[in-house]
């Protein structure tokens, strides 16, 4: 039994409240997925066809197990929060919600939502057919356009509301959403004197985690690579064997920097006016890919290719 003197006007944090909401969201996502993996074996026309009716068997056993039952949703229970009767508070009294809310509750979230997305599917169903049997010059007897243009108004309609009621929601902290506003179910702490029951570090650093590998790939497409590296490769330390000759070798000889082989076979080549040494298709190929190609070991802009016949020939 709740305390007597337990406040009737709280201020419940609107973090707080978002949080469970998204909670809640994780849940469901987490049984979604187990649920996938449970019925992969089925075969994939059933799972598309019934995958509303599998969803809402989903969502009415979470709310069966919490909110019918009078319990806080898992997200809520986390983080210390409850639904209260706002009318009944109005009055001096500080009580659960009742059955009747819990039922508007299920039935505006849950059911009618099914309902909703199952009829709105049917009509577009409906005025695909009706599009090509028109096309078709061929008569149809079911015309679903005013009905569905009412479902449209009355969809557009009660967007409005909800935004309008976020609008107010973020003014005074009360009713995230429209639906808990209509039955009167208001979100308010189990405990008053209890702190938060979760650390939000971990969930900040995911956050941030997140939004730089958002940046990172929003901006990754927009950076020419090759060019970024010929940049840094101008200020790194290089040894003068390599900028001398080419890439080092056991042997004494050199070896193309790109495919890393021995220049051995006669069909090698030495940039120009560096004098590095490379495979001729394998220089000739990125010359042809990109103009201003630069010289992986020393940077400098390759002008010419001069074939050579003689390992010792000179240039």
């Amino acid at each position: 039994m709740r305390s007597q003197f337990e406040p009737l006007r709280l201020r419940v944090l609107r973090s707080s409240q978002s949080d469970a909401a998204q909670l809640d969201e994780e849940l469901l996502g987490l049984f979604k997925d187990y649920l996938n993996a449970c019925l992969g074996t089925f075969h994939s026309a059933f799972m598309s066809s019934n995958y509303a009716e599998i969803l809402l068997a989903l969502k009415t056993i979470i709310f069966g197990l919490t909110v019918a039952q009078g319990q806080p949703t898992p997200g809520m229970s986390l983080l210390n929060l409850r639904y209260r009767d706002e009318r009944s508070a109005s009055s001096g009294k500080v009580r659960a919600i009742s059955t009747g809310q819990r039922t508007l509750l299920y039935v505006g979230s849950i059911l009618l939502p099914y309902v909703w997305g199952r009829v709105s599917s049917r009509m577009v169903r409906q005025i695909d057919l009706n599009t090509s049997l028109r096309a078709a010059r061929i008569p149809f007897l079911c015309a679903p356009g005013r009905f569905w243009k009412s479902m449209q108004r009355i969809e557009s309609l009660w967007t409005l509301l909800e935004a309008l009621n976020f609008v107010i929601y973020l003014r005074h902290g009360t009713y995230r959403r429209l639906l808990e506003r209509c039955v009167g179910a208001r979100v308010v702490y189990s405990h008053v004197g209890a702190s938060r029951q979760i650390s939000f570090d971990y969930l900040n650093r995911q956050l941030i985690w997140s939004e730089i590998s958002d940046f990172v790939l929003f901006l990754l497409p927009l950076l020419n690579l090759s060019s970024a590296s010929q940049v840094l490769s101008r200020y790194l330390p290089m040894n003068t064997l390599i900028v001398r000759r080419g890439l080092a070798h056991p042997d004494g000889d050199s070896y193309c920097p790109i495919c890393r082989t021995q220049s051995q076979s006669p069909l090698y080549c030495r940039v120009m006016p560096c004098g590095h040494e490379y495979c001729y298709y394998c220089i000739a190929s990125r010359i042809a890919q990109r103009r201003g190609y630069t010289c992986l070991l020393c940077s400098q802009n390759v002008r010419s290719v001069r074939m050579l016949h003689s390992k010792n020939e000179s240039f």
